[in-house]
């Protein structure tokens, strides 16, 4: 359930302020994209880079860890 809350506030906000939150992975390079949420149902959804399958941080923990 936390997965897709994450993902409805994710969705509301690219609407109005852009992509959030962004890759701390990616954005030395220059390569600007958000973070998606794995697994969207489940237990125990992260904060995870698509591209590189890092997992950033646990939903609900994402100020604590960048």
């Amino acid at each position: 359930m936390a997965g897709l809350v994450a993902q409805d506030v994710q969705d509301a906000l690219l609407e109005r302020y852009g992509r959030w939150p962004l890759c701390p992975v990616c954005t030395a390079g220059g390569d600007l994209h958000a973070l998606d949420v794995e697994p969207e149902l489940g237990p125990d959804p992260h904060w995870v880079c698509g591209k590189t399958a890092v997992a950033v941080a646990p939903v609900g923990s994402l100020g604590t860890t960048l």
